[in-house]
């Protein structure tokens, strides 16, 4: 834009100064001075021109960093409203609100369409509709279960003895969706009828060996071996996996068939577990 207007400038100079050249009745020092009061003037509008070059750009800079800030808001406004669209969404008092409210419309919906009694509820006498947290219990435990699938997931917590034949009593429980396995006695039986995976760790102490194996309603269905017994200085886990299709009211367990010792240690980095999961009903 600046080289444009000075030569724009520059030809409207050589103009004048041609007319005033050969121009008739002046002195060549009055258009001397003539051509000096022109120049000066160029000049002037020259620097004149300069300066609001000067002022454009500093102008276009300040547009550019104004631009660069508007983009970066634009990009916190857009991860603000993913998030209020995501994870965060569960922290907003009227999100929770709107999903309670369609969680018992569901409900009712339910229980209007079906006429669901809830005599297979532990004999839970049927409930009104309101709204509230009671509503829940006119579902059937069935439904209830089908809503969030069966798994269970449990550990040794610390160092035990088994003898052979002896079931595994996995103590401590960790997820147990469905309620079907038993701390006391290490049972897991089975909520509802589908095809289940399991899957078991065991690891016998330094010095001993143990083979494991799984029972499912009463049929062995895999096994297992951990051997410290080579004079190792490190630990042997031992671990299965097994698919089978059971009813409710089947019997799953770990057991103890044969080894050396009895301990099933459990400490440090290393931890016996006992999980399970409904695959397909």
């Amino acid at each position: 834009m600046y080289s444009s207007i000075s030569i724009i400038v520059m030809l409207r100079l050589f103009l004048l100064i041609s007319c005033i050249l050969f121009a008739n009745g002046s002195s060549f020092e009055e258009r001397l001075k003539i051509l000096e009061i022109i120049v000066d003037k160029q000049q002037a509008e020259m620097d004149l021109l300069k300066q609001a070059n000067i002022e454009l750009k500093q102008e276009n800079l300040q547009l550019n960093h104004d631009n660069t800030e508007l983009k970066s808001r634009v990009k916190e406004l857009e991860l603000d409203v993913s998030r209020l669209k995501g994870d965060g969404m569960h922290n907003n008092p009227s999100y929770e609100s709107h999903i309670n409210a369609a969680m018992y419309d569901n409900v009712d919906s339910i229980n209007k369409s079906r006429k669901l009694e809830t005599s297979d509820w532990h004999g839970t006498p049927n409930v009104q509709n309101d709204r509230n947290t009671h509503g829940i219990a006119s579902l059937s435990k069935k439904e209830l279960l089908q809503s969030e699938r069966i798994a269970f997931h449990i550990y040794l917590s610390s160092n035990k003895c088994f003898n052979n034949h002896q079931i595994i009593v996995y103590d401590t429980e960790v997820l147990d969706i469905g309620n079907g396995y038993n701390e006391h006695d290490g049972i897991y039986i089975v909520p509802e009828s589908g095809i289940y995976v399991f899957t078991w760790t065991f690891i016998a102490d330094l010095a001993e060996y143990a083979v494991t194996e799984i029972v499912v309603n009463g049929a062995t269905q895999g096994w297992t071996i951990s051997d410290g017994s080579h004079q190792s200085i490190l630990y042997n886990p031992s671990s299965g996996l097994v698919l089978a299709r059971v009813n409710v009211g089947d019997h799953v367990f770990i057991r103890r068939v044969q080894g050396r010792g009895c301990t099933a240690y459990s400490g440090g980095y290393v931890q016996p577990t006992f999980s399970g999961w409904q695959l397909s009903p």
